[in-house]
């Protein structure tokens, strides 16, 4: 068995999921079944050092529907089963097709497919009563997998994960001020080809300016995890030493310039009709914050006693299937994207996807008024997620930027 929990080599090293590896084509040997089924696949995968993609040709050997090894180890187990449900997804799935001669049998693909996805998804629960999940804060573990996949930023928090159901992060943001954060895969189970997260939640620094992101894809989590991915690499190479422009001016024109690079990526490196996604972002320096936004991800101000909503509404259930807009959208126009510059002195902004507003208990204006005005942020920030994470019908991430105590000159 291949062992995931050791660091990625080079060949491992994946800058997003959307470099992630490809399979080609497999194929399939039965002989010696006694030692368990062997597959060899032709893989299109990112080579870092390279820095361009590369074939690869493995053998894959499986016991049961369980990966036993890898050779050579360019993939671990997880890695290998996400590539196979896209093959399965596209090959067999969309275009309907049968196995050809040599290649796997469908029904030992689709065996394996739901072995090993019960495998990732296991969680513990109690016995004597099965509603019960246990729920777990992997933010360590969170940290961990970063570090494997290289990701120098500061928070990313990616779908690919996070695949077990109920699985959580929250807490306060250290070193970014007054600030929370909230993430999720929801409760509600999903078929072994649907993902049970297609958010994305992003934040980083560049001297005293910081960038505060949450997306949500939909058919799958590649382009919110892209669009992310992107933006802060967008905001580490634009604010960068020695820039000297006011940022009254360069800020507006970052976001929107980032947010069009952001489409344009998703279109050409996922090539896909049907993975979009919303974003919603804010850039916050002193007092100063500047956002952006399109689709239904949402941002919302609580100015004293008053909590509303800054941005439109551009998703499917406000502006209908056929005029909804996303990130990766045919019909996409940088004038969809809203924008404006807020003074976040006594104030204080939440940014959000749209599964805050499944849960049967919160309203999104009593939740942004509570995380306001709590001393102790970071427990409630935790509770609030963890109740999203068990009882929310939807995956959902949120950021919380207060401003109460951001009272600095800009």
């Amino acid at each position: 068995m291949v062992d995931s929990s050791e660091p990625a080599s080079d060949s491992e090293g994946i800058f997003s999921h959307a470099f992630s590896p490809r399979i080609v084509d497999i194929h399939f040997s039965d002989e010696n079944q006694s030692q368990g089924y062997k597959f060899e696949v032709r893989i299109t995968h990112f080579h870092l050092l390279g820095a361009g993609f590369m074939d690869s040709v493995l053998e894959v050997w499986l016991e049961g529907s369980l990966v036993k090894k890898i050779e050579p180890p360019l993939l671990s187990p997880r890695e290998f089963q996400q590539a196979l449900k896209q093959y399965y997804r596209e090959r067999i799935v969309r275009k309907n097709e049968t196995s050809g001669k040599g290649e796997v049998p469908i029904a030992i693909l689709e065996r394996f497919l739901a072995g090993i996805q019960e495998q990732i998804s296991e969680r513990g629960s109690d016995r004597a009563s099965p509603a019960l999940i246990r729920t777990s804060d992997r933010l360590q573990a969170q940290f961990e997998l970063q570090k494997q996949d290289r990701w120098s930023h500061s928070l990313v928090i990616l779908g690919r994960y996070h695949k077990r159901r109920s699985d959580f992060l929250g807490g306060d943001l250290t070193g970014f001020g007054d600030a929370a954060f909230g993430y999720t895969t929801g409760r509600v189970a999903a078929p072994f080809l649907k993902e049970l997260s297609e958010d994305a939640l992003g934040v980083d620094r560049v001297g005293d300016m910081e960038i505060f992101a949450v997306a949500d894809g939909h058919h799958g989590s590649r382009s919110s995890e892209l669009a992310i991915c992107k933006l802060l690499e967008l905001f580490r190479l634009g604010y960068g030493e020695g820039d000297d422009e006011r940022p009254e001016e360069s800020v507006p024109r970052f976001l929107v310039n980032a947010f069009f690079r952001c489409h344009k990526t998703i279109r050409t490196d996922l090539k896909s009709e049907s993975s979009m996604t919303s974003l919603v972002a804010a850039v916050r320096k002193g007092s100063r914050l500047w956002w952006a936004s399109i689709s239904d991800s949402f941002i919302f101000r609580q100015d004293g006693l008053q909590v509303s909503r800054i941005n439109r509404d551009l998703g499917f259930e406000v502006a209908g299937k056929n005029l909804s807009i996303w990130l990766g959208d045919k019909q996409f126009h940088p004038r969809y994207i809203d924008s404006g510059y807020e003074d976040v002195h006594d104030r204080s902004f939440f940014l959000a996807t749209d599964g805050i507003l499944t849960h049967p208990k919160y309203r999104v204006r009593t939740l942004v008024s509570q995380l306001s005005s709590e001393d102790n942020l970071d427990f409630l920030s935790r509770k609030i997620t963890e109740d999203y994470a068990t009882s929310g019908n939807d995956n959902t991430s949120f950021i919380l930027l207060r401003g109460s105590q951001q009272t600095g000159k800009p």
